[in-house]
């Protein structure tokens, strides 16, 4: 059974060589460097009203 891709897709586009992610509320870009903390930090403390 594959792995459940991660929550943080439902507010990041991945670039198309994979090595960063940009937000589709405020357009910040981000290294995505295997994990996807980074990101759901970032829809936590910049978007909290979009947090589910």
């Amino acid at each position: 059974m594959p792995p459940t891709p991660s929550a943080a897709w439902k507010y990041f586009t991945r670039s198309s060589d994979k090595k960063s992610a940009t937000c589709n509320l405020c357009g910040v870009t981000y290294i995505q460097s295997g994990t996807t903390s980074n990101l759901l930090n970032h829809i936590s403390n910049k978007h909290p009203s979009s947090a589910s």
